[in-house]
């Protein structure tokens, strides 16, 4: 790269052209840029005339193309090239974004979750298209026009801060009267930021973002999610009985497809395969919007997670009525497991405030449990081992709540060794079906160890948003959104005769989502007889 920056800069010095002619075309490479990292992550969904597809890009390029003209007339050459370089990083991080969630970066989520996006950066790296490094190319041909521009600023500043000034006022009085047209209150209610930022582009969106959600107005719009209710199955699949112990097994990146698909006649997952013949099994939605934390939020709250930043970091939400309050109500033993930092995501604290009796997050697994760690989190292999020998050590009514984490992207945190399909190819999908079968074989030596009779729901906390021909692996999708399996398996038991929804579409469509199975497992646990994790009566 760097040999190739000098031949670029060589090649500059005999440019003939004149400084006006250097500018304009840095101009207009920049906002070119800027226009087309907008049209791959910004999406709008509500046009209502056949002209507004045009009229909202028309106007975007003209801010965009204001832009770019005020901060290359105005600031200084080395100003100048930080503010370029700053530009390459903000594409990078809202294309990987993108890419990987399937919605635009707001700057809700990106202020809150700037702590997530930097412990797993490597996977903001795997997850950048081809446009990135086209666009790491072009950076530097614009720095060599800086570099190339001596003669940039020989106008009095005076005169260019002038220039710039009228440039900024005609931008704000674009915006302004764009604000009559579609007004930015509307990210108060149902327009999203990819439907804004259609029209005027990411800082204008942001910016309105920053104003508009301060904490109690993204408080109140959580609040009124999580009060939505959604009870697709509702009583067409018959009670499960609930004997000691439930568990929740939230599966990092879990998806539908790595369950059927096959390498060579070799199933990817052949211990959830056989879990499923004798479990009630879906295939369902799980959405992640803010992250993986939103599956495990609608598990313990039984509602719809916000979309503007993750739960567990909203000051003030209540989480004091929840199920694991039930079931802690009921007299039973409650417990969290997830084998990386508890601050991440800010899940130790918001399940402190949640009331859980034991939390073993990596510090507790690593410090007091003296299991191995690797990377950013210990095994799920490690964790699952000690998470059923925990299980089975008292006989009193136990919830656990357990996260893995092995199979997050970038999919490299298997070790080599485990590795059974693709060894040495670190492409996305491979790496993906290599990681997932390893935590298949985790899980099911975590359920061929607990005690009888034990219900485990086994889901994805969201799908693995990868695919590829090359290696024919796609994700099934239903409205876009990944789909993931949802098991619920009794240890030692059969419960497939109490699923009347067996081979409907409704079961294995997508139309269910994560919520309406969580409103069916609280619904069968508390009408339990004596209300919580005893036998329910036979159906």
């Amino acid at each position: 790269m760097g040999k190739l920056t000098k031949q670029l800069a060589a090649v500059s010095l005999r440019w003939p052209l004149r400084p006006e002619a250097l500018t304009a075309f840095l101009i207009v490479l920049w906002a070119c840029e800027l226009f087309v990292v907008q049209e791959s992550t910004l999406h709008e969904h509500h046009y209502y005339a056949w002209h507004q597809p045009f009229l909202h890009r028309g106007v975007r390029g003209i801010l965009d193309v204001l832009t770019c003209i005020i901060l290359v007339t105005m600031l200084p050459r080395l100003l100048l090239a930080l503010v370029l370089s700053g530009g390459l990083i903000f594409s990078a991080v809202v294309l990987s974004f993108e890419n990987y969630s399937g919605h635009p970066l707001s700057a809700t989520m990106m202020t809150s979750t700037a702590g997530e996006g930097a412990s797993v950066a490597d996977a903001g790296v795997a997850m950048l298209p081809g446009l990135a490094w086209l666009l790491a190319f072009t950076l530097i041909i614009k720095l060599v026009v800086v570099w190339r521009l001596r003669t940039h600023h020989r106008r009095p500043r005076r005169e260019r801060m002038l220039r710039s000034a009228r440039l900024g006022l005609a931008y704000i009085a674009i915006i302004g009267v764009l604000n009559f047209y579609k007004p930015f209150t509307l990210l108060l209610g149902w327009e999203s930021v990819g439907g804004i930022g259609s029209l005027y582009g990411y800082a204008p969106t942001w910016a309105a973002e920053l104003i508009l959600l301060d904490n109690e107005e993204i408080l109140e719009r959580a609040l009124a999610r999580g009060e939505t209710q959604s009870d697709r199955l509702g009583r067409l699949d018959a009670d499960f009985p609930i004997g000691k112990r439930l568990v929740f097994l939230q599966v990092e990146s879990l998806d539908a497809s790595a369950v059927t698909h096959e390498i060579e006649g070799r199933p990817v997952t052949p211990e959830l395969r056989r879990l499923a013949k004798t479990s009630m099994q879906y295939v369902i939605r799980s959405e992640k919007r803010t992250g993986s934390c939103d599956a495990d939020f609608t598990a313990i709250m039984g509602g719809l997670p916000s979309i503007d930043m993750p739960n567990y970091k909203i000051a003030g939400f209540p989480f004091a009525e929840s199920f694991v309050k039930e079931l802690r109500d009921g007299g039973v033993l409650t417990s969290a497991v997830h084998n990386v930092k508890g601050a991440f995501f800010n899940r130790r604290s918001a399940f402190e405030r949640i009331g859980f009796d034991r939390l073993y997050f990596l510090e507790e697994l690593k410090r007091t449990e003296k299991l191995p760690f690797e990377k950013w989190a210990i095994l799920d292999h490690d964790m699952l081992n000690w998470a059923a020998a925990d299980l089975a050590e008292t006989e009193e009514k136990q919830f656990s709540l357990i996260i893995t984490a092995t199979s997050h992207v970038p999919f490299r945190y298997t070790p080599t060794k485990y590795r059974e399909f693709y060894k040495g190819n670190n492409d996305l999908v491979p790496s993906y079906l290599d990681s997932i079968h390893y935590v298949d074989s985790a899980i099911g030596a975590f359920v061929d160890a607990l005690p009888s009779g034990t219900i485990v729901v086994i889901y994805g906390d969201h799908g693995a948003y990868v695919g590829s021909d090359e290696y024919g692996y796609q994700n099934r999708k239903y409205d876009g959104v990944p789909l993931v399996p949802f098991l619920i398996y009794q240890a030692g038991g059969d419960l497939s005769a109490l699923q009347h929804t067996h081979g409907q579409e409704l079961a294995n469509s997508g139309e269910l989502t994560l919520l309406d199975m969580m409103t069916y497992i609280h619904g069968v646990t508390r009408r339990s007889a004596m209300g919580l994790l005893v036998p329910a009566p036979a159906p």
